[in-house]
């Protein structure tokens, strides 16, 4: 597996090294509607999106309604562009299935979009509505994105009723975070069922982005 993953990193920085010229080119994964989206079991990936900031990557974060209300639908977009001088590699694979190779641990990157309610007190809530994942063993569930490239990601989001702590005003923010996890399964009578999860988050896209959301209704 090791191995496996320093042929992925090794692809990329040999990527990086050839030519000069800065690449212009945009990936669209469009995640509305899909199937595949908000998987229960990681729902509290964003929990410290604010971490480990990447400023090789430009986030821009827009919605279709610049007044967005409690508990109202949300389309939503995140480009993340590549403004380092080395390619990266991200997540694309919408469906887990994609990466599931059947086997009791399994070690994968995981790309959520994570968008937070930040409000004046501090209090932040978190949401993650779309997940991207990659394995080392299937270079195709990755994305190279070469310097200048960009990743447009397409989704849609419920806000929450109520803010955490009841807070008033909050500004909602959207983040690319990536982390490196490990699944463990065991077997049983139906097949391989999920043990638990061991991650490590890497680094996230911060955008700079607020729109904000007035909660003091619920207070």
């Amino acid at each position: 597996m090791r191995n496996a993953y320093f042929g992925l990193f090794l692809t990329v920085f040999l990527l990086s090294a050839v030519g000069g010229l800065r690449a212009q080119t945009e990936t669209v994964i469009n995640a509305r509607d899909s199937p595949h989206v908000q998987r229960a079991d990681e729902q509290g990936g964003g929990w410290c999106a604010g971490v480990n900031p990447d400023t090789n990557l430009e986030a821009q974060f827009t919605i279709d309604n610049t007044d967005p209300k409690p508990g109202s639908a949300m389309n939503y977009e995140l480009l993340v562009t590549n403004k380092g001088e080395k390619a990266i590699a991200l997540p694309r694979a919408l469906d887990w299935k994609e990466v599931d190779s059947g086997s009791l641990e399994q070690r994968y990157l995981v790309a959520r979009v994570t968008l937070e309610l930040r409000a004046e007190g501090g209090a932040h809530t978190y949401i993650a509505p779309l997940a991207l994942y990659s394995t080392a063993e299937k270079p195709g569930t990755a994305l190279v994105l070469r310097p200048g490239d960009s990743l447009r990601l397409l989704g849609s989001a419920i806000l929450p009723a109520t803010a955490l702590q009841g807070a008033g005003r909050a500004n909602l923010l959207g983040h690319l975070c990536v982390s490196d996890m490990t699944k463990t399964f065991e077997q049983s009578r139906i097949g391989l069922r999920a043990r638990g999860d061991l991650g490590q988050m890497l680094w996230c896209a911060n955008a700079a982005e607020k729109y904000e959301v007035n909660y003091e209704a619920q207070r």
